[in-house]
């Protein structure tokens, strides 16, 4: 698997997965037509309240170069400071470590994302960690590449795919 995709995709999965460290005063309503942004408030009011030691265990396949290859990343917080969460995040390949970096994800929003994440619909999505109704699919453009994320309420991202790549939740504890 190309080393540089697994950062890439985790880079873009960390950059649409900033996040609301407090409660949305007021209940957040989808839109209505897909193709509205998501905005701050839809971060606020869909990932979960971060404490330390809460982890996503991921499942990730690339499909780089015309081969397949597979990995498990673990994103752990580590520590949450002034509304900013520190997460450690490894990738391994079997038993072999191929990324161990350390990020931070605040209540910013969707961050980085070129066009930022419009929303498509609500649907049932079905990954290893379970069964999760209403998941909300978004779409965003990064790096010149589109990726499509599925946002479950009170869990985060629980699946996100780019060209090339998916990346699935496989386990979760909070």
């Amino acid at each position: 698997m190309n080393k540089l995709l697994v950062r890439g995709l985790f880079a873009a999965a960390l950059a649409f997965g900033t996040v609301s460290l407090t409660a949305c005063p007021a209940p957040y309503t989808l839109p209505t037509t897909a193709g509205a942004e998501l905005t701050e408030d839809f971060w606020k009011s869909y990932y979960p309240e971060f404490k330390q030691d809460m982890s996503w265990t991921y499942a990730v396949t690339s499909t780089a170069s015309g081969s397949e290859g597979t990995a498990e990343a673990l994103w752990k917080v580590t520590e949450v400071k002034d509304g900013v969460a520190t997460v450690k995040m490894t990738v391994k390949m079997g038993e072999t470590t191929i990324s161990d970096e350390t990020d931070t994800l605040s209540k910013k929003g969707p961050g980085k994302a070129a066009s930022g994440v419009k929303y498509e619909k609500t649907e049932t999505v079905t990954v290893a960690a379970g069964e999760f109704k209403d998941a909300v699919k978004g779409k965003a453009t990064m790096d010149g590449s589109e990726t499509t994320m599925w946002v479950a309420k009170g869990v985060g991202i629980i699946k996100l795919e780019s060209t090339g790549s998916k990346m699935e939740l496989k386990a979760k504890s909070f």
